[in-house]
């Protein structure tokens, strides 16, 4: 099917409706409208094979090679870059869109707030100006934003969300950065903690260590929790209980509670001669 018959269908027609907003579907029409080449003059000319002539084998060869040595995406700890590109069309995404500051923010974007591939392509479909072959960044972070802040509101716990959202949640929203993730992506690669367990392992480490972070500190941490077998919310409670240092009560020595009969003597005096001093007395 070409792109009007596919939008005119009755079963992809509706389900493009659904799936995009009706500014884009008018978008996509108009990109592809259809004309009547009646009454043009064809100018176009067969290949010269006289440019055959020059042709070089070591510039090819030179051309490919710089192609295949171009520098490669950061490929992202959680979003599925290379999932989202495969199944992502270019009805939804044209290729002129598809640059590498726009695919870096969508994997950005995706790895930060834990968007599925699916859920990333419907955001990207509605943010695509496919007329102009751009993506709305700003649009794009909109959909996303209000996707999450929905998100929260349904969540009923704070430690029930995805480890990267709780992570920028306890720094106040700001971005995670490199090493962080690939700490938390060590926490799932190696453990198999709940996520409940998981984000209250990622606070104790925040907090007891003073914002530090590291893959060291959560291994320590995380390797002593697998011994002592905690493997829910109460766990962690009761082992928290137990390792929280108890405050020390200083008892106060008994010569300190109350000043001696002499002290209390030499300390009127004291106060009357410097009542005296201030009246001017001798």
């Amino acid at each position: 099917l070409d792109v009007n018959s596919f939008l005119k269908h009755d079963v992809f027609g509706r389900y493009i409706i659904k799936v995009l907003d009706a500014s884009y579907i008018m978008q996509l029409k108009e990109a592809h409208q259809s004309f009547v080449l009646d009454g043009f003059k064809n100018v176009s000319d067969a290949f010269g094979g006289h440019l055959l002539s020059d042709w070089e084998k070591d510039r090819e060869l030179q051309f490919v090679d710089h192609n295949n040595h171009k520098k490669e995406l950061p490929q992202s700890l959680s979003f599925d870059m290379r999932g989202f590109l495969q199944t992502t069309p270019d009805l939804l995404f044209p290729k002129a869109a598809r640059t590498e500051a726009n695919l870096e923010t969508i994997n950005y974007l995706g790895s930060l707030y834990a968007i599925d591939v699916v859920t990333m392509r419907k955001f990207v479909g509605k943010s695509t100006r496919f007329q102009e072959g751009t993506l709305d960044i700003q649009k794009l972070e909109r959909l996303i934003s209000g996707y999450i802040d929905q998100h929260k509101t349904a969540t009923k716990s704070q430690y029930d969300q995805d480890s990267y959202l709780f992570f920028s949640a306890q720094q106040q929203g700001k971005p995670l950065g490199v090493r962080d993730k690939k700490t938390i992506a060590f926490l799932y690669e190696h453990y198999d903690f709940e996520q409940v367990v998981q984000n209250q392992l990622i606070e104790f480490v925040l907090q007891r260590f003073k914002g530090s972070f590291t893959k060291a500190l959560v291994e320590q941490i995380a390797d002593s929790w697998v011994r002592a077998n905690i493997r829910s919310e109460a766990d962690v409670k009761k082992h928290l209980s137990y390792t929280s240092p108890k405050a020390t009560v200083v008892e106060t020595p008994a010569y300190m509670e109350s000043p001696a009969p002499q002290q209390k003597e030499d300390e009127k005096q004291r106060l009357a001669l410097l009542k005296k001093l201030k009246k001017g007395d001798k």
